[in-house]
């Protein structure tokens, strides 16, 4: 492939996953900041990136792949899996503590 064609069809796929990678960690700041979920696009930045770099002609910079959170995610789950380690589940450790409903309305 030529190198023009080669650093334009790495700008295709990088430039949009570049932008992916800063709207994640954006939606992550404003979820902190405001204390509920706002979604971003983790892996989905990462993946691009990663596909546009190893189009160029300088491969190794596919490794900016690894600045999405996502992409550490996944990599996570998967030794967890494989070293049989327990997860941490935040919707379970962060939940306040809730009264049994023992299912008569709630009279005493």
């Amino acid at each position: 492939m030529r190198t023009d064609i080669a650093w334009a069809a790495c700008a295709f796929f990088a430039i949009p996953g570049a932008l992916c990678i800063l709207v994640s960690y954006g939606a992550l700041h404003a979820s902190k900041r405001e204390g509920r979920h706002i979604s971003g696009m983790p892996v989905l930045g990462g993946l691009l990136v990663g596909i546009g770099f190893l189009l160029s002609p300088c491969k190794w910079l596919a490794l900016l792949a690894l600045l999405d959170y996502g992409i550490w995610g996944i990599l996570w789950s998967i030794v967890c899996d494989l070293l049989h380690l327990p997860r941490r589940d935040a919707r379970q450790q962060d939940a306040p503590p809730h009264d049994e409903d023992d299912g008569d309305g709630g009279t005493a």
